[in-house]
């Protein structure tokens, strides 16, 4: 199964307002009967996750049903992340996942009204791929919400190429998050147990070791995460530098 936990209402990773500001825009549209597909593209730890969990909550806040799924590596289960938000979605209700079937060649229908998210489509199996491929193309778009997450480079040539010739021709809007700056990594630190700001002091010293971090991590949050200091420990060894574990490089390049 790969439905999601729902998101927590205070959903807004630091450093993407303008992306959280795109996607609060298209629910928007949404709720005035305008649907469309948003793209989140990335590197692995980018914050593709973390943005479709704001964006769901998003819709939540503002009443808009929301089904989400991620797609599981190596399940070739056909239809799979679909199944899975169909199954999840608010009007679920004990559905049996087995009657997607009859519903399968409509999804139009079935996603009507809803801020459907799929998370990591790069690891879709094939029918979910050529759907999804078949909804990107689609002339007219659906009363939907349509928001895709993958790492361009893993997807399926034929899905990434339907998303590039959407996001040309203008209908498929995509969001590609970049690499945090100091301030964000600084604003992440400061919601940690430990490293709570009290001063401009402390504030100071908050933006140095972020910009530190940021040296190491090349702003990627998933890097920042493993190379943060842990309780007690100096954020900077003898070097001058922040820590980089090796694991964490070699997650970042599966």
């Amino acid at each position: 199964m790969s439905a999601v936990p729902e998101p927590a209402a205070d959903e807004h990773p630091p450093g993407r307002e303008a992306e959280l500001a795109t996607l609060a825009g298209a629910v928007t549209a949404l709720r005035h009967g305008r649907g469309s597909v948003v793209e989140i593209c990335g590197e692995p730890g980018i914050g593709k996750t973390h943005l479709t969990r704001a964006l769901a909550a998003l819709a939540a806040r503002q009443g808009v049903p929301v089904a989400r799924a991620h797609a599981v590596r190596g399940d070739t289960t056909p239809w799979r992340v679909f199944r899975d938000a169909w199954a999840a979605g608010p009007a679920a209700g004990g559905r049996d996942v087995r009657w997607f079937d009859m519903v399968r060649d409509g999804p139009a229908e079935w996603m009507a009204g809803h801020v459907v998210v799929l998370d990591d489509v790069h690891w879709c199996d094939l029918d979910s791929a050529a759907l999804l491929v078949r909804l990107v193309r689609s002339a007219m778009p659906g009363l939907f919400l349509l928001a895709l997450a993958h790492r361009p480079r893993r997807t399926a040539p034929e899905l990434r190429r339907a998303l590039e010739d959407g996001a040309r021709a203008g209908t498929v809007t995509r969001v590609e998050p970049g690499p945090l700056d100091p301030g964000a990594v600084a604003a992440l630190l400061a919601d940690r147990p430990g490293h709570g700001v009290t001063d401009s002091r402390a504030r100071t010293g908050l933006l140095r070791i972020a910009a530190d971090l940021c040296g190491v991590a090349e702003g990627n949050p998933v890097t920042y995460a493993c190379s943060r200091p842990r309780a007690g420990v100096p954020s900077t060894e003898r070097t001058g530098r922040a820590r980089t574990p090796p694991d964490c490089c070699a997650r970042r390049n599966r």
